[in-house]
């Protein structure tokens, strides 16, 4: 049986995302009542059975380094292998975002030789999706393709910085397309790869000698004149690049339907530990269409809305399709509409904060309205 390590890269923070990645990548972005988007590619390594596993970080990463500690939570906390938070520690230039995936994978070229398994997945850290990663490597092993590349035949992501795959009639790459302006062809790459670790430390040291880290698609370099197969994934997958997607994608969460794609009893996402008690509901409070999390005191009137661990509705406040993050306290005769608070956040009495659902107000971080 072939081994498979995980590589995710949680290194960047979108600038769209505004106050919500102030203090954290997007990878460490609260999503769903109670992850963060690094559990979703997280939980899918790990229930692929993948038990090494490195997560690149540079800058911002205090919020992420709390949230997965020692990897305890996904059984990765090990003497040998496990979880391993790799910082930018011993690199030269640090005062800048990596340029491209290649540069950040240069970063940790030292750890990628200590790989003890014979081929690596790379996957982006902030996508919220419940990837069959299991089924993806068998196909890539069965294919004998170099490199497999994930896609999906409907865009999920922004078509800037977006590359598209034409394939061929056996599934391989045929054509790519960067940067399309217009209604795109092919399927969408979703930025997984699988291929071996052999290949992936020649295209590191390909890249070291011929000065490549500017490149901004991983795609381009690791398909280059090589045999790539494609493997689609039709399945739900949450593009998060801006506060608009944060939030549309946030609100989907209410269907059913979306939920049930997402979270699947078969492929569990797993997330920090946080114990709290269940969530209590005043006789005087409503909720409608609301995800809730525990550790919640509703007093209020609450729909469409998600709520972290630890939010506190008071008496007499009217909330309509916000999310709040944890801990975020809504005192008494509040009204909100279309809001996305962030952790510990303070609403004061009789405040009034409303936006359209296609613009939604963020309040950044132990922010005191």
């Amino acid at each position: 049986m072939y081994s498979l390590h995980g590589i995710i890269f949680a290194y960047e923070a979108a600038p769209e995302l505004k106050e919500l990645v102030e203090h954290r990548t997007s990878a460490s972005l609260p999503f769903g009542g109670r992850y963060r988007l690094i559990d979703f590619p997280l939980s899918a390594m790990v229930g692929a059975g993948i038990s090494d596993i490195g997560v690149i970080m540079q800058r911002g990463y205090q919020s992420l380094m709390d949230h997965l500690g020692s990897g305890r939570d996904w059984n990765l906390s090990r003497r040998v292998g496990g979880l391993r938070l790799l910082p930018p520690f011993g690199y030269a230039d640090t005062q800048d975002m990596y340029r491209s995936r290649m540069e950040a994978l240069k970063s940790v070229y030292s750890y990628l030789k200590r790989i003890r398994q014979d081929y690596v997945i790379l996957a982006r850290g902030d996508l919220a999706a419940n990837f069959p990663i299991d089924d993806m490597f068998r196909r890539h092993v069965e294919s004998g393709a170099e490199v497999t590349i994930a896609c999906s035949s409907t865009p999920q992501l922004p078509l800037k910085d977006s590359s598209f795959i034409i394939p061929d009639r056996d599934g391989f790459t045929g054509g790519t397309v960067w940067d399309p302006i217009q209604q795109p062809e092919g399927y969408q790459a979703l930025e997984i790869y699988i291929l071996s670790k052999e290949l992936l430390l020649k295209v590191v040291e390909h890249g070291t000698v011929h000065n490549l880290f500017n490149k901004g698609d991983l795609l381009e370099v690791l398909t280059e004149g090589r045999r790539a197969k494609i493997y689609l994934y039709d399945g739900y997958v949450g593009g998060i690049t801006s506060v608009e997607a944060y939030y549309r994608r946030s609100m989907e969460l209410l269907d059913p339907a979306c939920r049930g794609q997402l979270f699947l009893e078969e492929r569990p996402i797993i997330t920090k530990e946080r114990s709290d008690v269940s969530t209590y509901y005043d006789t005087g409070a409503r909720s409608k269409n609301c995800l809730v999390a525990d550790g919640c005191y509703i007093e209020g009137d609450i729909e469409d809305c998600i709520l972290f661990r630890g939010v506190h509705v008071g008496k007499g406040s009217v909330l309509r399709g916000c999310i709040l993050m944890q801990d975020t306290i809504v005192q008494e005769q509040a009204a909100l509409s279309h809001v996305i608070t962030d952790k510990n956040v303070t609403i004061s009495p009789y405040v009034t904060l409303a936006s359209p659902r296609t613009y939604p107000i963020t309040i950044r971080k132990d922010a005191v309205i």
